[in-house]
């Protein structure tokens, strides 16, 4: 078989039947630069050799054998499932008058292969570009596969809005438990004249826990704000205080202790508004922050997160019930709205 980009999978194999109407089955498949997963947010292409065989007539089958990876590439999407899970296998067209079957056990096939990687992991996404490398073992029943194995960071950088930092350290590890959730420890560092910080992501993969501590010691917002601008938070300017709530927002896609960092975020730009809209459909996300100048006087700046489209707008209260609005896009040019509003 092709998989429509090069790769190629052989296999072949025979099986008999005892006497006892039990199988013996021999049989082996063979990868070449295979893609056995093609997703957006996952590529993986394999080599090597693996086989289905039971030693003796009527003994489960075990899947066994060595592959390599020879392409990997994994995107962090925006939003990460809390674990993984089966579904279990429910016939819905049984016989009237008989209650479904409901399969909960184990599939008679087991497995034990081992994945190593040939040329290194890409993982990348929220600001994260890296390189890995290592092996796991999968091992367990078909339905209930466990990983165990370590792969651990080769290089890596780290993305603040343009900011780059250097990624010092990095782990993953499977501890071939029954949830397929693996734990990581990812660290990097980020030294200037007026601080030394370091960047801490640890805990489950789906759901890391975020941390930064620095030299001489500053709160999370202030750390940012140094890293961003070589500057405290109070000393920004309207225009690097959007930028850092972004930066913010990129970061909280993560679990921070406290989530201290979005519930003063407003109180310490002196901000009315701070929205991060997540994309939608094909529209890109989007960070909004606002200020009321007076009771009736509101401006906010809205910016693509992608590099697209920004924009001002303004509202004014002309009465209770009448506001003016006025928008200007860098890429739908300028509107001018009148809008009505009653309270009841």
């Amino acid at each position: 078989a092709e998989d429509g980009l090069g790769g190629h999978l052989r296999g072949g194999g025979e099986i008999s039947v005892s006497r006892f109407l039990l199988p013996l089955v021999q049989s082996s498949l063979q990868f070449e630069d295979f893609r056995v997963v093609n997703l957006d947010e996952v590529s993986i292409a394999i080599s090597g050799e693996v086989g289905l065989n039971n030693r003796n007539p009527g003994e489960n089958l075990v899947i066994a054998g060595e592959l390599e990876t020879t392409k990997a590439d994994i995107l962090i999407p925006g939003e990460l499932p809390e674990s993984l899970y089966f579904v279990p296998y429910v016939e819905i067209n049984a016989p009237v008058g008989e209650d479904p079957i409901v399969d909960e056990r184990p599939m008679p096939i087991l497995t034990n292969v081992t994945v190593r990687t040939k040329t290194p992991v890409q993982l990348s996404g929220r600001g994260l570009k890296s390189s890995w490398e290592g092996s796991l073992q999968a091992t367990g029943p078909l339905n209930q596969i466990k990983l165990a194995g370590d792969i651990t960071l080769t290089e890596g950088v780290l993305d603040l809005t343009g900011r780059t930092i250097n990624l010092s350290q990095g782990k993953i590890a499977f501890d071939g438990g029954q949830e397929i959730d693996p734990t990581i420890d990812l660290q990097a560092v980020y030294d200037a004249s007026d601080i030394s910080a370091k960047i801490i992501l640890y805990g489950k993969l789906y759901s890391p826990v975020l941390s930064m501590t620095s030299e001489p010691p500053y709160s999370e917002e202030e750390i940012v704000a140094h890293i961003l601008f070589g500057r405290s938070e109070g000393e920004l300017s309207p225009g690097q205080a959007a930028q850092f709530a972004f930066s913010v927002a990129q970061l909280s896609g993560f679990r921070i202790p406290g989530d201290r960092l979005l519930r003063d975020l407003r109180t310490n730009l002196g901000l009315d508004v701070v929205r991060f809209d997540s994309a939608r459909d094909d529209e890109g996300s989007s960070l909004a922050v606002g200020k009321y100048i007076t009771d009736d006087l509101y401006v906010g700046v809205e910016q693509g997160t992608d590099g697209g489209g920004s924009g001002v707008t303004v509202e004014v209260d002309v009465t209770s019930n009448i506001i003016l609005d006025a928008d200007i896009g860098s890429e739908v040019g300028a509107g001018v709205g009148v809008s009505w509003r009653e309270n009841y």
